[in-house]
Protein backbone atom coordinates (compact mmCIF):
# COMPACT_ATOMS: atom_id res chain seq x y z
CA UNK A 1 0.00 0.00 0.00
CA UNK A 2 2.54 2.58 -1.15
CA UNK A 3 0.00 4.76 -3.03
CA UNK A 4 -0.69 7.88 -0.87
CA UNK A 5 -4.30 8.11 -2.09
CA UNK A 6 -4.89 4.50 -1.11
CA UNK A 7 -3.32 5.15 2.30
CA UNK A 8 -5.63 8.12 2.87
CA UNK A 9 -8.69 6.07 1.89
CA UNK A 10 -7.86 3.24 4.26
CA UNK A 11 -6.97 5.60 7.10
CA UNK A 12 -10.41 7.22 6.74
CA UNK A 13 -12.00 3.77 6.92
CA UNK A 14 -9.95 2.88 10.00
CA UNK A 15 -10.77 6.18 11.72
CA UNK A 16 -14.49 5.54 11.24
CA UNK A 17 -14.10 1.95 12.40
CA UNK A 18 -12.05 2.96 15.41
CA UNK A 19 -14.56 5.57 16.51
CA UNK A 20 -17.55 3.28 16.04
CA UNK A 21 -16.08 0.12 17.57
CA UNK A 22 -14.42 1.86 20.51
CA UNK A 23 -17.70 3.52 21.49
CA UNK A 24 -19.43 0.12 21.34
CA UNK A 25 -16.63 -1.56 23.30
CA UNK A 26 -16.81 1.08 26.05
CA UNK A 27 -20.53 0.43 26.43
CA UNK A 28 -19.99 -3.34 26.63
CA UNK A 29 -17.15 -3.08 29.18
CA UNK A 30 -19.11 -0.68 31.38
CA UNK A 31 -22.06 -3.08 31.32
CA UNK A 32 -19.88 -6.08 32.12
CA UNK A 33 -18.08 -4.46 35.04
CA UNK A 34 -21.02 -2.43 36.37
CA UNK A 35 -19.35 0.91 35.71
CA UNK A 36 -20.28 4.15 34.00
CA UNK A 37 -16.84 5.44 33.03
CA UNK A 38 -16.52 7.81 30.10
CA UNK A 39 -14.63 7.36 26.87
CA UNK A 40 -11.55 9.21 28.16
CA UNK A 41 -11.08 6.79 31.08
CA UNK A 42 -11.11 3.81 28.75
CA UNK A 43 -8.91 5.51 26.14
CA UNK A 44 -6.19 6.09 28.73
CA UNK A 45 -6.41 2.48 29.87
CA UNK A 46 -7.04 0.41 26.73
CA UNK A 47 -6.54 3.00 23.95
CA UNK A 48 -2.92 2.03 23.11
CA UNK A 49 -3.82 -1.64 22.68
CA UNK A 50 -7.05 -0.90 20.81
CA UNK A 51 -5.55 1.56 18.30
CA UNK A 52 -2.57 -0.67 17.49
CA UNK A 53 -4.72 -3.75 17.06
CA UNK A 54 -7.61 -2.28 15.07
CA UNK A 55 -4.99 -1.18 12.52
CA UNK A 56 -3.08 -4.47 12.65
CA UNK A 57 -6.13 -6.68 12.25
CA UNK A 58 -7.74 -4.48 9.61
CA UNK A 59 -4.56 -4.59 7.54
CA UNK A 60 -4.34 -8.38 7.77
CA UNK A 61 -8.02 -8.89 6.96
CA UNK A 62 -7.92 -6.42 4.05
CA UNK A 63 -4.73 -7.83 2.51
CA UNK A 64 -5.83 -11.48 2.72
CA UNK A 65 -9.30 -10.61 1.40
CA UNK A 66 -7.71 -8.69 -1.49
CA UNK A 67 -5.46 -11.63 -2.36
CA UNK A 68 -8.45 -13.97 -2.32
CA UNK A 69 -10.44 -11.67 -4.60
CA UNK A 70 -7.51 -11.53 -7.03
CA UNK A 71 -7.37 -15.34 -6.86
CA UNK A 72 -3.77 -15.19 -5.69
CA UNK A 73 -4.44 -17.29 -2.63
CA UNK A 74 -5.93 -20.77 -2.51
CA UNK A 75 -4.70 -22.12 0.80
CA UNK A 76 -3.08 -20.76 3.95
CA UNK A 77 -0.39 -22.73 5.75
CA UNK A 78 -0.39 -21.78 9.44
CA UNK A 79 2.46 -22.64 11.77
CA UNK A 80 0.50 -22.51 14.97
CA UNK A 81 2.02 -22.09 18.44
CA UNK A 82 1.70 -25.01 20.87
CA UNK A 83 -0.85 -23.10 22.94
CA UNK A 84 -2.98 -21.65 20.17
CA UNK A 85 -6.53 -21.43 21.45
CA UNK A 86 -5.70 -18.40 23.54
CA UNK A 87 -3.82 -15.67 21.71
CA UNK A 88 -4.36 -12.89 24.20
CA UNK A 89 -1.19 -11.38 25.70
CA UNK A 90 -0.59 -10.85 29.39
CA UNK A 91 -0.38 -7.05 29.14
CA UNK A 92 -0.19 -4.15 26.69
CA UNK A 93 3.58 -4.29 26.27
CA UNK A 94 3.64 -7.97 25.32
CA UNK A 95 0.61 -7.51 23.04
CA UNK A 96 2.33 -4.70 21.08
CA UNK A 97 5.51 -6.77 20.79
CA UNK A 98 3.43 -9.71 19.59
CA UNK A 99 2.13 -7.69 16.65
CA UNK A 100 5.48 -8.52 15.03
CA UNK A 101 5.59 -12.11 16.28
CA UNK A 102 4.69 -14.56 13.50
CA UNK A 103 4.04 -17.45 15.89
CA UNK A 104 1.65 -15.39 18.01
CA UNK A 105 -0.15 -14.05 14.93
CA UNK A 106 -0.95 -17.57 13.74
CA UNK A 107 -4.19 -17.58 15.71
CA UNK A 108 -5.40 -14.38 14.01
CA UNK A 109 -4.68 -15.90 10.59
CA UNK A 110 -6.78 -18.91 11.57
CA UNK A 111 -9.77 -16.72 12.54
CA UNK A 112 -9.46 -14.71 9.30
CA UNK A 113 -9.12 -17.87 7.19
CA UNK A 114 -12.28 -19.31 8.77
CA UNK A 115 -14.12 -16.04 8.21
CA UNK A 116 -13.13 -15.79 4.52
CA UNK A 117 -13.68 -19.53 4.01
CA UNK A 118 -10.14 -20.09 2.81
CA UNK A 119 -8.71 -23.56 3.08
CA UNK A 120 -5.93 -23.81 5.60
CA UNK A 121 -3.59 -26.35 7.05
CA UNK A 122 -2.17 -26.15 10.55
CA UNK A 123 1.27 -27.31 11.58
CA UNK A 124 1.81 -27.47 15.32
CA UNK A 125 5.02 -25.91 16.59
CA UNK A 126 6.77 -27.44 19.54
CA UNK A 127 6.69 -25.47 22.72
CA UNK A 128 9.86 -23.47 23.19
CA UNK A 129 11.60 -23.09 26.51
CA UNK A 130 11.91 -19.45 27.38
CA UNK A 131 14.53 -18.03 29.69
CA UNK A 132 13.17 -16.65 32.91
CA UNK A 133 13.44 -12.88 32.94
CA UNK A 134 14.11 -11.11 36.20
CA UNK A 135 11.34 -8.70 37.13
CA UNK A 136 12.21 -5.27 38.43
CA UNK A 137 10.85 -4.63 41.90
CA UNK A 138 8.86 -1.46 42.13
CA UNK A 139 10.91 1.27 43.80
CA UNK A 140 10.34 1.47 47.53
CA UNK A 141 9.99 5.23 47.28
CA UNK A 142 6.38 4.78 46.11
CA UNK A 143 5.60 4.61 49.82
CA UNK A 144 7.09 8.08 50.27
CA UNK A 145 5.33 9.46 47.19
CA UNK A 146 1.84 8.99 48.62
CA UNK A 147 1.66 12.62 49.78
CA UNK A 148 2.80 14.06 46.44
CA UNK A 149 0.30 16.39 44.80
CA UNK A 150 1.69 15.71 41.32
CA UNK A 151 3.30 12.87 39.44
CA UNK A 152 6.20 13.86 37.20
CA UNK A 153 7.84 10.86 35.60
CA UNK A 154 9.89 10.10 32.48
CA UNK A 155 9.52 13.51 30.84
CA UNK A 156 12.58 12.89 28.60
CA UNK A 157 14.78 15.58 30.14
CA UNK A 158 17.98 14.74 32.00
CA UNK A 159 17.44 13.01 35.35
CA UNK A 160 18.83 16.06 37.13
CA UNK A 161 16.36 18.39 35.40
CA UNK A 162 13.50 16.04 36.24
CA UNK A 163 14.65 16.01 39.88
CA UNK A 164 14.64 19.82 39.99
CA UNK A 165 11.09 19.92 38.63
CA UNK A 166 9.92 17.32 41.18
CA UNK A 167 11.49 19.25 44.05
CA UNK A 168 9.94 22.52 42.83
CA UNK A 169 6.48 20.94 43.16
CA UNK A 170 7.47 19.51 46.59
CA UNK A 171 7.42 15.93 45.38
CA UNK A 172 9.34 13.11 46.93
CA UNK A 173 11.80 12.36 44.07
CA UNK A 174 11.27 9.36 41.83
CA UNK A 175 13.50 8.42 38.90
CA UNK A 176 11.77 5.14 38.10
CA UNK A 177 8.10 4.42 37.74
CA UNK A 178 8.15 0.69 37.21
CA UNK A 179 4.99 -1.17 36.24
CA UNK A 180 3.83 -2.42 39.63
CA UNK A 181 1.25 -4.68 37.94
CA UNK A 182 3.75 -6.49 35.71
CA UNK A 183 3.45 -10.26 36.23
CA UNK A 184 0.92 -9.65 39.03
CA UNK A 185 -2.09 -11.11 37.24
CA UNK A 186 -4.55 -12.73 39.64
CA UNK A 187 -6.93 -14.10 37.02
CA UNK A 188 -6.17 -16.13 33.91
CA UNK A 189 -7.66 -16.04 30.42
CA UNK A 190 -11.40 -16.70 30.58
CA UNK A 191 -13.18 -18.13 27.53
CA UNK A 192 -16.50 -17.70 29.30
CA UNK A 193 -15.95 -13.97 29.94
CA UNK A 194 -14.70 -13.27 26.42
CA UNK A 195 -17.49 -15.20 24.74
CA UNK A 196 -20.00 -13.31 26.88
CA UNK A 197 -18.51 -9.92 25.96
CA UNK A 198 -18.21 -10.89 22.30
CA UNK A 199 -21.88 -11.89 22.21
CA UNK A 200 -22.88 -8.43 23.42
CA UNK A 201 -20.26 -6.66 21.28
CA UNK A 202 -21.47 -8.22 18.02
CA UNK A 203 -24.64 -6.82 16.54
CA UNK A 204 -27.00 -8.36 14.03
CA UNK A 205 -26.44 -5.27 11.86
CA UNK A 206 -22.68 -5.88 11.66
CA UNK A 207 -21.19 -7.04 8.38
CA UNK A 208 -19.25 -10.31 8.40
CA UNK A 209 -15.96 -8.36 8.24
CA UNK A 210 -16.91 -6.26 11.27
CA UNK A 211 -17.87 -9.41 13.17
CA UNK A 212 -14.48 -10.88 12.33
CA UNK A 213 -12.65 -7.74 13.52
CA UNK A 214 -14.66 -7.69 16.75
CA UNK A 215 -13.80 -11.32 17.43
CA UNK A 216 -10.11 -10.64 16.83
CA UNK A 217 -10.22 -7.66 19.20
CA UNK A 218 -11.99 -9.40 22.07
CA UNK A 219 -9.93 -12.59 21.79
CA UNK A 220 -6.65 -10.62 21.74
CA UNK A 221 -7.39 -8.08 24.49
CA UNK A 222 -4.64 -8.24 27.15
CA UNK A 223 -5.52 -10.23 30.25
CA UNK A 224 -4.35 -7.31 32.40
CA UNK A 225 -7.09 -5.11 30.91
CA UNK A 226 -9.98 -7.57 30.86
CA UNK A 227 -9.89 -10.50 33.30
CA UNK A 228 -7.91 -8.42 35.83
CA UNK A 229 -9.69 -5.09 35.34
CA UNK A 230 -11.70 -5.23 38.58
CA UNK A 231 -8.75 -6.63 40.54
CA UNK A 232 -6.30 -3.92 39.46
CA UNK A 233 -8.99 -1.24 39.83
CA UNK A 234 -9.55 -2.35 43.41
CA UNK A 235 -5.83 -2.01 44.18
CA UNK A 236 -5.74 1.53 42.75
CA UNK A 237 -8.90 2.60 44.59
CA UNK A 238 -7.70 1.08 47.88
CA UNK A 239 -4.32 2.85 47.71
CA UNK A 240 -5.99 6.19 47.04
CA UNK A 241 -2.79 7.78 45.71
CA UNK A 242 -4.61 9.06 42.62
CA UNK A 243 -7.02 11.21 44.68
CA UNK A 244 -4.31 13.62 45.83
CA UNK A 245 -2.82 14.27 42.40
CA UNK A 246 -3.42 17.70 40.87
CA UNK A 247 -1.58 16.83 37.66
CA UNK A 248 0.35 14.04 35.98
CA UNK A 249 3.18 14.88 33.58
CA UNK A 250 4.98 12.35 31.41
CA UNK A 251 6.47 11.82 27.99
CA UNK A 252 6.74 8.04 27.84
CA UNK A 253 4.48 6.18 30.25
CA UNK A 254 1.17 6.22 28.42
CA UNK A 255 1.39 3.11 26.28
CA UNK A 256 2.67 0.02 28.08
CA UNK A 257 2.94 0.71 31.82
CA UNK A 258 -0.28 -0.86 33.12
CA UNK A 259 0.07 0.51 36.65
CA UNK A 260 0.55 4.03 35.30
CA UNK A 261 -2.45 3.74 32.97
CA UNK A 262 -4.77 2.48 35.73
CA UNK A 263 -3.55 5.28 38.00
CA UNK A 264 -3.96 7.95 35.29
CA UNK A 265 -7.41 6.61 34.30
CA UNK A 266 -8.78 6.92 37.81
CA UNK A 267 -7.02 10.24 38.41
CA UNK A 268 -8.67 11.63 35.27
CA UNK A 269 -12.11 11.01 36.80
CA UNK A 270 -11.37 13.71 39.39
CA UNK A 271 -9.68 17.10 39.16
CA UNK A 272 -6.28 15.78 38.11
CA UNK A 273 -4.95 17.24 34.85
CA UNK A 274 -3.04 14.99 32.44
CA UNK A 275 -0.06 16.62 30.71
CA UNK A 276 1.66 14.70 27.94
CA UNK A 277 4.91 15.99 26.46
CA UNK A 278 5.65 15.17 22.82
CA UNK A 279 8.02 12.22 22.65
CA UNK A 280 8.94 11.85 18.97
CA UNK A 281 9.04 13.62 15.63
CA UNK A 282 5.95 12.01 14.05
CA UNK A 283 3.57 14.12 16.13
CA UNK A 284 2.52 17.18 14.19
CA UNK A 285 4.10 16.23 10.85
CA UNK A 286 2.93 12.79 9.74
CA UNK A 287 -0.03 12.33 7.43
CA UNK A 288 -0.33 8.61 8.09
CA UNK A 289 0.58 8.05 11.75
CA UNK A 290 -2.88 7.34 13.12
CA UNK A 291 -1.82 6.87 16.77
CA UNK A 292 -3.09 9.95 18.61
CA UNK A 293 -4.05 8.45 21.97
CA UNK A 294 -1.84 10.71 24.17
CA UNK A 295 -3.10 13.79 22.36
CA UNK A 296 -6.73 12.70 22.65
CA UNK A 297 -6.66 11.77 26.34
CA UNK A 298 -4.46 14.52 27.82
CA UNK A 299 -5.76 17.85 29.11
CA UNK A 300 -2.68 19.56 27.69
CA UNK A 301 -0.32 18.27 25.02
CA UNK A 302 3.03 20.07 25.18
CA UNK A 303 4.63 20.05 21.72
CA UNK A 304 8.12 20.79 20.44
CA UNK A 305 6.87 24.02 18.85
CA UNK A 306 3.76 23.45 16.74
CA UNK A 307 0.18 24.30 17.66
CA UNK A 308 -3.03 22.74 16.38
CA UNK A 309 -5.74 23.63 18.91
CA UNK A 310 -6.25 24.91 22.46
CA UNK A 311 -5.01 21.64 23.92
CA UNK A 312 -1.66 21.69 22.11
CA UNK A 313 0.77 24.03 23.85
CA UNK A 314 4.03 24.96 22.07
CA UNK A 315 6.94 24.09 24.35
CA UNK A 316 10.35 23.01 22.98
CA UNK A 317 12.30 19.86 22.14
CA UNK A 318 12.33 18.26 25.58
CA UNK A 319 15.19 15.91 24.64
CA UNK A 320 17.72 18.60 23.69
CA UNK A 321 16.83 21.77 25.55
CA UNK A 322 19.25 22.68 28.31
CA UNK A 323 22.15 20.93 26.59
CA UNK A 324 24.99 22.91 25.09
CA UNK A 325 24.37 23.89 21.46
CA UNK A 326 27.09 23.50 18.87
CA UNK A 327 28.84 26.43 17.25
CA UNK A 328 31.44 26.66 14.51
CA UNK A 329 34.36 26.56 16.94
CA UNK A 330 33.02 23.61 18.97
CA UNK A 331 32.70 21.25 16.00
CA UNK A 332 36.00 19.38 15.98
CA UNK A 333 34.84 15.82 15.27
CA UNK A 334 36.39 13.89 12.41
CA UNK A 335 34.08 10.89 11.97
CA UNK A 336 31.03 10.35 9.77
CA UNK A 337 28.08 9.00 11.76
CA UNK A 338 25.31 7.03 10.03
CA UNK A 339 22.01 6.03 11.66
CA UNK A 340 20.22 3.13 9.98
CA UNK A 341 16.44 2.71 9.93
CA UNK A 342 14.44 0.80 12.56
CA UNK A 343 12.76 -2.54 12.00
CA UNK A 344 9.12 -2.13 10.91
CA UNK A 345 6.19 -2.10 13.30
CA UNK A 346 2.81 -3.48 12.23
CA UNK A 347 0.94 -0.62 13.89
CA UNK A 348 0.80 1.27 10.59
CA UNK A 349 -1.92 0.76 7.99
CA UNK A 350 0.50 0.60 5.07
CA UNK A 351 2.95 -2.16 4.13
CA UNK A 352 5.85 -1.44 6.48
CA UNK A 353 7.94 -4.31 5.14
CA UNK A 354 7.78 -2.85 1.64
CA UNK A 355 9.18 0.45 2.94
CA UNK A 356 11.76 -1.36 5.11
CA UNK A 357 13.11 -3.18 2.04
CA UNK A 358 13.46 0.15 0.23
CA UNK A 359 15.26 1.67 3.24
CA UNK A 360 17.61 -1.31 3.41
CA UNK A 361 18.55 -1.08 -0.28
CA UNK A 362 19.03 2.69 0.06
CA UNK A 363 21.40 2.18 3.00
CA UNK A 364 23.47 -0.32 1.03
CA UNK A 365 23.62 2.09 -1.91
CA UNK A 366 24.67 4.96 0.34
CA UNK A 367 27.71 3.11 1.69
CA UNK A 368 28.65 1.79 -1.76
CA UNK A 369 28.62 5.34 -3.15
CA UNK A 370 30.78 6.83 -0.39
CA UNK A 371 34.40 7.48 -1.23
CA UNK A 372 37.07 5.24 0.30
CA UNK A 373 38.08 8.02 2.70
CA UNK A 374 34.51 8.54 3.89
CA UNK A 375 34.03 4.78 4.35
CA UNK A 376 37.20 4.70 6.48
CA UNK A 377 35.81 7.38 8.82
CA UNK A 378 32.29 5.88 8.95
CA UNK A 379 30.58 4.73 12.17
CA UNK A 380 27.22 2.97 11.75
CA UNK A 381 24.70 3.12 14.58
CA UNK A 382 22.28 0.17 14.37
CA UNK A 383 18.77 1.04 15.48
CA UNK A 384 17.87 -2.32 16.97
CA UNK A 385 19.54 -4.35 19.68
CA UNK A 386 17.92 -7.51 18.37
CA UNK A 387 19.00 -8.00 14.79
CA UNK A 388 16.52 -8.60 12.00
CA UNK A 389 17.61 -10.51 8.90
CA UNK A 390 18.13 -7.16 7.17
CA UNK A 391 20.30 -5.98 10.04
CA UNK A 392 22.47 -9.10 9.88
CA UNK A 393 22.82 -8.74 6.11
CA UNK A 394 23.65 -5.07 6.50
CA UNK A 395 26.37 -5.79 9.08
CA UNK A 396 27.86 -8.51 6.86
CA UNK A 397 27.83 -6.13 3.90
CA UNK A 398 29.67 -3.41 5.88
CA UNK A 399 32.29 -5.86 7.11
CA UNK A 400 32.97 -7.12 3.60
CA UNK A 401 32.91 -3.66 2.04
CA UNK A 402 35.40 -2.03 4.37
CA UNK A 403 36.79 -3.50 7.59
CA UNK A 404 37.41 0.01 8.94
CA UNK A 405 33.66 0.71 9.14
CA UNK A 406 32.80 0.83 12.84
CA UNK A 407 29.44 -0.74 13.78
CA UNK A 408 27.80 -0.07 17.15
CA UNK A 409 24.39 -0.75 18.70
CA UNK A 410 24.58 1.21 21.96
CA UNK A 411 26.12 4.64 22.42
CA UNK A 412 26.02 8.03 24.10
CA UNK A 413 24.34 10.40 21.62
CA UNK A 414 26.08 13.43 23.13
CA UNK A 415 29.55 11.93 22.70
CA UNK A 416 28.63 10.77 19.20
CA UNK A 417 27.82 14.36 18.19
CA UNK A 418 31.08 15.64 19.68
CA UNK A 419 33.14 13.00 17.84
CA UNK A 420 31.41 13.37 14.48
CA UNK A 421 31.75 16.08 11.87
CA UNK A 422 28.34 15.27 10.43
CA UNK A 423 25.56 12.70 10.93
CA UNK A 424 23.42 11.03 8.28
CA UNK A 425 19.95 9.52 8.75
CA UNK A 426 18.29 7.10 6.35
CA UNK A 427 14.78 7.96 7.56
CA UNK A 428 12.77 10.79 9.12
CA UNK A 429 14.18 10.38 12.62
CA UNK A 430 13.66 11.96 16.01
CA UNK A 431 17.47 12.04 16.08
CA UNK A 432 17.40 14.34 13.06
CA UNK A 433 15.27 16.81 15.05
CA UNK A 434 17.69 16.58 17.96
CA UNK A 435 20.66 17.39 15.72
CA UNK A 436 18.85 20.37 14.22
CA UNK A 437 17.82 21.66 17.64
CA UNK A 438 21.43 21.47 18.88
CA UNK A 439 22.74 22.90 15.59
CA UNK A 440 24.91 19.88 14.78
CA UNK A 441 25.54 19.23 11.04
CA UNK A 442 23.29 16.49 9.68
CA UNK A 443 21.83 15.10 6.47
CA UNK A 444 18.96 12.74 5.76
CA UNK A 445 17.56 10.87 2.78
CA UNK A 446 14.26 9.14 2.11
CA UNK A 447 12.30 8.27 -0.99
CA UNK A 448 8.91 9.04 0.64
CA UNK A 449 9.09 10.51 4.16
CA UNK A 450 10.10 14.00 3.03
CA UNK A 451 7.25 14.34 0.53
CA UNK A 452 4.45 11.77 0.44
CA UNK A 453 4.20 11.00 4.17
CA UNK A 454 4.01 14.60 5.44
CA UNK A 455 0.86 16.52 6.26
CA UNK A 456 0.09 19.70 4.34
CA UNK A 457 1.48 22.16 6.89
CA UNK A 458 4.80 20.40 7.55
CA UNK A 459 5.70 20.13 3.85
CA UNK A 460 6.44 23.86 3.85
CA UNK A 461 8.93 23.53 6.69
CA UNK A 462 10.61 20.40 5.33
CA UNK A 463 11.14 22.32 2.10
CA UNK A 464 13.26 24.82 4.02
CA UNK A 465 15.64 21.96 4.82
CA UNK A 466 15.57 20.56 1.29
CA UNK A 467 16.38 23.97 -0.15
CA UNK A 468 19.73 24.03 1.70
CA UNK A 469 20.66 20.38 0.99
CA UNK A 470 19.95 18.97 4.46
CA UNK A 471 17.19 16.67 3.18
CA UNK A 472 17.57 14.56 0.06
CA UNK A 473 15.36 12.23 -1.96
CA UNK A 474 17.89 9.43 -2.42
CA UNK A 475 21.24 8.12 -1.08
CA UNK A 476 23.11 9.07 -4.25
CA UNK A 477 22.59 12.78 -3.58
CA UNK A 478 23.83 12.49 0.02
CA UNK A 479 26.91 10.43 -0.88
CA UNK A 480 27.83 12.86 -3.65
CA UNK A 481 27.39 15.82 -1.31
CA UNK A 482 29.67 14.25 1.32
CA UNK A 483 32.31 13.20 -1.19
CA UNK A 484 32.47 16.69 -2.66
CA UNK A 485 31.98 18.83 0.45
CA UNK A 486 33.67 17.00 3.34
CA UNK A 487 36.32 19.66 3.88
CA UNK A 488 33.84 22.55 3.83
CA UNK A 489 30.98 21.07 5.90
CA UNK A 490 31.33 23.65 8.67
CA UNK A 491 31.41 26.50 6.19
CA UNK A 492 28.25 25.18 4.51
CA UNK A 493 26.40 24.45 7.77
CA UNK A 494 27.10 27.83 9.37
CA UNK A 495 26.33 29.86 6.26
CA UNK A 496 23.58 32.47 6.70
CA UNK A 497 21.10 30.72 4.41
CA UNK A 498 21.46 27.30 6.06
CA UNK A 499 21.22 28.71 9.59
CA UNK A 500 18.19 30.79 8.63
CA UNK A 501 16.30 27.78 7.25
CA UNK A 502 17.23 25.59 10.23
CA UNK A 503 15.81 28.24 12.56
CA UNK A 504 12.58 28.45 10.54
CA UNK A 505 12.15 24.69 10.82
CA UNK A 506 13.11 24.43 14.49
CA UNK A 507 10.84 27.26 15.59
CA UNK A 508 7.93 25.14 14.41
CA UNK A 509 9.01 21.56 15.11
CA UNK A 510 12.15 21.40 17.28
CA UNK A 511 12.60 24.50 19.39
CA UNK A 512 15.55 24.92 21.71
CA UNK A 513 15.27 26.34 25.24
CA UNK A 514 18.34 27.18 27.30
CA UNK A 515 16.45 26.97 30.62
CA UNK A 516 13.87 24.20 30.08
CA UNK A 517 12.74 23.64 33.67
CA UNK A 518 12.08 27.33 34.21
CA UNK A 519 9.94 27.40 31.05
CA UNK A 520 8.04 24.20 31.96
CA UNK A 521 7.19 25.63 35.38
CA UNK A 522 6.00 28.89 33.82
CA UNK A 523 3.74 27.18 31.27
CA UNK A 524 2.41 24.62 33.76
CA UNK A 525 1.63 27.15 36.51
CA UNK A 526 -0.46 29.20 34.07
CA UNK A 527 -2.78 26.23 33.61
CA UNK A 528 -2.75 24.33 36.89
CA UNK A 529 -3.31 25.52 40.47
CA UNK A 530 -1.48 23.43 43.06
Amino acid sequence: MSDPKLKVRHIKIIKNLEKKLFFQLVRVLNNEFGKNYGERFWRILIGPWFLFFIIGFYKKLFSIKKKKKEKKIKKIIIYQPFSSKNFSSLDTLSSILNLNNKNWLARSYLIIADHLKIKHKIYKKKKENKKKIKIFIFNINLLFMKNNKSLIVNISTSKFSELLLQLYYKNFPSFLFIDKFENKLKYKYSYFLRDKILEEFVSGRDTSDIKCLKKLLIMSMPISLLENFLYFSKLILKAGFYKKLKFIMTSQNYDTNEYFKYLASYASLGNCKIIYIQHGNQDGTSEFDHYKNPEKTSDFFFTWGWKKNKKTIPLFNIKTSGKKKFCKNSLKGKSLFFYNSPAPSNRFVYDVNFQYNIDYNNEISFIELLSKKNQDRLTVKLHDKQYTSHTRNFVNFCNKRNKKINIISEFDSGKAMINSRISVFSYDSTGLYEHLSLNHPCLAFSNTNFSKDLNYKSKKYYKYLKDVNILHDNPKQVARFLNQSWDIINKWWFSKEVQKNILLFCNEYSRYEKYPIKKIKLITNKRIII
